[in-house]
């Protein structure tokens, strides 16, 4: 079967690299992970579940770094020094 790298995978997926690799850490074992200057190979009947997956987990961290940034942020007016 056919396996393409990181970024013939990200780019399939109009995804940014740097993701792709975050997300793939995410949801493979410690020990299964490629390692320090290794490299991920994601065969070519892994692609439709694994977009499917990416775009559940960017969505979700999307929705927290968004929730994180409308958290109340006092103004100068606000903050008190004494």
């Amino acid at each position: 079967m056919a396996t393409m790298t990181v970024n013939e995978f990200a780019t399939k997926i109009e995804a940014n690299p740097r993701d792709v690799r975050k997300f793939l850490r995410s949801i493979t074992p410690a020990d299964a992970q490629p390692g320090k200057g290794g490299r991920w190979s994601i065969e070519g009947r892994d692609v439709r579940s694994l977009t499917k997956k990416f775009r559940e987990w960017d969505d979700a961290r999307r929705a927290t770094i968004e929730d994180a940034s409308e958290e109340e942020v006092p103004t100068d007016a606000e903050v008190t020094t004494e």
